[in-house]
């Protein structure tokens, strides 16, 4: 299933329809863009305990105002702990999930912190196996092998999407040179650049 063209033509809401009055990546927000009948983008990190948070940054600090990596808390501690304009807690991708039931577009991103784990794809394929409108779902990353792994073990199962980005921190000049020749691509094997 290399169909992108639900993407295509459907404008996506970036970490949902925020707002002064609901945060980023928030379930406020989510909810507003399938009102609003837009896809929506959203960006999901491993909690040490192996659920799929719905954050951008690998740290809680900018959303939150504490100082806190996902990757070293507990889904109890993600779900105790508010956003800065609603106060609602952090999301799962589960509970994303049952908001939008297959009504809009998916795009979901892996944030693939430090190295590559699989139980990242894995994890979300999991959370998707019984999920409707499944040709409404991608999977994109801006880490190669996170999606070079997708393609290789679940080809065709969805579009999975090679982010590209000049001023990604910590690039060595071969790996900036990778991104910005494109040549990225031949080791991630994407459905789609972005």
């Amino acid at each position: 299933m290399n169909d992108f063209s639900n993407f295509i033509k459907t404008p996506l809401a970036h970490r949902g329809l925020h707002d002064e009055r609901f945060d980023e990546n928030s379930l406020s927000a989510f909810k507003a863009a399938v009102e609003h009948g837009y896809g929506i983008e959203l960006d999901v990190h491993l909690t040490v305990d192996g659920t799929l948070a719905v954050v951008h940054d690998n740290s809680i600090k900018r959303v939150t105002g504490l100082d806190r990596l996902v990757s070293e808390m507990t889904i109890e501690e993600i779900a105790a702990t508010k956003l800065n304009v609603s106060q609602e807690a952090i999301p799962t991708l589960n509970q994303v999930l049952a908001v939008v039931d297959g009504r809009v577009p998916l795009l979901i991103e892996m944030k693939v912190d430090g190295k590559f784990d699989e139980k990242l794809p894995e994890s979300i394929l999991a959370l998707l196996e019984n999920y409707p409108k499944t040709n409404k779902i991608a999977i994109e990353s801006f880490n190669p092998y996170a999606i070079r792994w997708l393609s290789k073990n679940h080809k065709n199962k969805y579009p999975y999407g090679q982010l590209i980005s000049y001023n990604l921190e910590g690039l060595d000049k071969f790996a900036k040179f990778m991104f910005k020749s494109l040549m990225i691509r031949f080791i991630s094997k994407p459905s789609f650049l972005a």
